[in-house]
């Protein structure tokens, strides 16, 4: 049975020559839509535990939210964002035999290193968010460009930790030049595309499981996406 790369890369070679200048956006979404499909059994497998946790946490009632409640699910979100980003990168980039059946079983350095980066980002972005309220009403639209490139080219680090890699936001960075542009269109605005599209659901009267599902399935195919991008930027860079 084929893996999801090599079904990936055989329905890549039949839409689009390789690029040796900055990865194809088509050819990016196309592979990791491929990939999600592929795996889909396996994926369902993996994420059914975070994903049933995620789907109840989203039906806590707002006015019921304290302080330590709020707390509580800031973590839990994070906890939940790191096994599934971990869980689908290596699926999406290493096959179904690169964690276990029912999902990953234990936390590591893997997922430590993996968390403390997505922390980092947030505190980066919170930083530029200041920046912004304090420099109206141009610091909004610089930071928010800032906030976009920045985003989509550190992103990078986590398939890297993903696979177990050294690998920092300066190495993230290097490895986005050329590409950030195609970076952009393909892990923010397809995602932030499917994201209204959740967001419109969410607005139908008693459609909120049904939203809170999209919003499930936008998070895996924005890790997929962000996983052949980072494969794709590495086989080129490998071909040069």
């Amino acid at each position: 049975m084929l893996r999801s790369s090599e079904i990936r890369t055989q329905i890549l070679k039949c839409c689009w020559a390789s690029s040796l200048d900055a990865i194809n956006p088509k050819r990016v979404i196309v592979g990791a839509l491929a990939s999600v499909v592929a795996e889909l059994p396996t994926l369902g497998k993996a994420l059914l535990g975070p994903g049933i946790v995620y789907m109840a946490l989203n039906f806590i009632p707002n006015d019921e939210i304290t302080i330590g409640i709020a707390v509580l699910l800031a973590v839990s979100s994070l906890v939940l964002h790191t096994v599934f980003a971990i869980t689908t990168h290596r699926i999406v980039m290493l096959g179904s035999d690169s964690v276990p059946e029912w999902g990953l079983r234990s936390w590591s350095r893997r997922e430590t290193r993996f968390a403390g980066y997505v922390v980092a980002l947030v505190m980066m972005l919170a930083v530029l968010i200041t920046l912004a309220i304090a420099t109206q009403p141009i610091g909004p639209i610089i930071v928010m460009v800032v906030a976009v490139v920045g985003g989509c080219s550190l992103s990078l680090v986590f398939p890297a930790i993903a696979l177990e890699e050294e690998f920092t936001l300066g190495d993230a960075w290097r490895m986005a030049q050329g590409h950030i542009s195609a970076l952009i269109l393909c892990i923010w605005l397809f995602p932030f595309l499917l994201a209204i599209l959740a967001i419109l659901v969410a607005q139908i009267p008693y459609a909120r499981p049904l939203a809170a599902l999209m919003e499930l399935v936008t998070t895996i195919l924005t890790i997929a996406t962000l996983s052949v991008a980072f494969s794709e930027i590495r086989r080129q860079q490998s071909e040069t």
